[in-house]
Formats: structure tokens, sequence, C-alpha cells
């Protein structure tokens, strides 16, 4: 048998183990670790878009003024939808809420509030913003005698402030604003104290 090839194996393998065992001891290191390697990080900008818009619920608590003799205040709750043209971090558009105030099913208001608004949101995440018009109100009585209905239209007007994610014209935007709402109702000031969540987005 020709000993040529398993002596040349031998011969091959010892080169290879020696060579190795030199680098170990020499502290040599010949390869990458996950440690080694840069560390990529990302910085995503959040550019203002042209145009925005959300959605969001709306809760709120303060006086029933067109049930007062009746009832101290109530609560309500409902929906609200705005979006507006931008300039820079300001908008500058319009809202709509629709909202359920009293103690339901007993002294009730209906409230459509198309509003003009403005909105300001700054780097550090922190929202303004101003709105005003009418309030369509539809005024129910009822007990166990008789029904009420009445029809009102009454100025309306409202200051925002709270947290706000930067406007974005990628992904949604997330914000959550208290708002002192003020209206004037049978010659009567109507105060509530609301708070707003929703998200949105633009374009």
């Amino acid at each position: 048998m020709n000993k040529t090839l398993p002596t040349f194996f031998a011969l091959t393998f010892l080169f290879v183990g020696a060579t190795a065992f030199a680098q170990e001891d020499s502290g040599v290191d010949v390869g990458l670790t996950m440690d080694s390697l840069p560390e990529l990080t990302f910085d995503v900008e959040r550019f203002p878009p042209n145009f925005s818009y959300e959605f969001g619920m709306h809760f709120s608590l303060g006086t029933v003024t067109y049930w007062n003799e009746f009832i101290e205040g109530g609560i309500g709750f409902g929906a609200r939808f705005s979006g507006g043209k931008h300039l820079g971090n300001h908008r500058i558009g319009g809202m709509f809420t629709a909202v359920m105030e009293g103690p339901f099913g007993v002294y009730t208001s209906f409230a459509a509030e198309p509003h003009g608004a403005w909105d300001h949101v700054s780097d550090k995440n922190l929202q303004v913003g101003l709105s005003a018009g009418p309030a369509f109100m539809y005024h129910v009585r009822a007990d166990i005698t008789e029904v009420e209905r009445f029809v009102t239209v009454n100025p309306s007007a409202a200051v925002r402030l709270g947290w706000s994610q930067t406007w974005t014209k990628v992904g949604r935007r997330l914000y959550v604003v208290a708002e002192p709402k003020f209206r004037y109702i049978r010659g009567q000031p109507d105060v509530l104290g609301a708070l707003v969540v929703g998200s949105g987005g633009g374009n």
C-alpha cells in the first residue's frame, strides 16, 4: 500500500493543530464576536404633515345648565373628529363633537358642536388648542307623568391642554388632553370639564 498519502494527511493535521495552539497561546483573536461589532442605531424623524386628522373619545363632568333647576350637574360622553391644514407645528381647521350629557334617561341633553379650531404640538409633546362655534342641543326631560323636549342653539368655546405625540406623516399620533368647555344657555354660563383621548394620522 502506498504510504505517501497517509503520511501527507498526518503531517498536515499536525501543522494545523500546532498553528492553532500557537495562536491561542499568544492571545491573538482571529475571529469576530458580537461584542466587537459596531452598534447600529436608527433615528426616525417625525415631520409635520400637510394635513392631519384624528378621532377621539370625549368624557365630561359639569353643569347641565338647561336642567339646573332640577339637578346640580351630570356626566357626559361622546366622540370627536377633527382635522386641518398645517403651518409647521400649528394646525388650523375644524372639529365636530357629538356628546350626550346629564342623568341619562331623566334629564338628558344631546349636543352637536361644529367648531373652528387651532392646535399646536411642541417638540416637547405639549399640546395646546382653542376652538369655538355653535352648540346645537336637544334636551329631553322624562318622568312618569310626561316627556318634554326642547331645541336650543348656543355659543360654545373650549381650551385644550395636554400631552400629544408630535405631528407626523408616518404612523399614528396619540394624544390625551384636558378641555375646559364653556357654553351660554338660557342666559346662564354652562361650564364643563372634559377629557379627550384619541389618535390620528396625516399626509
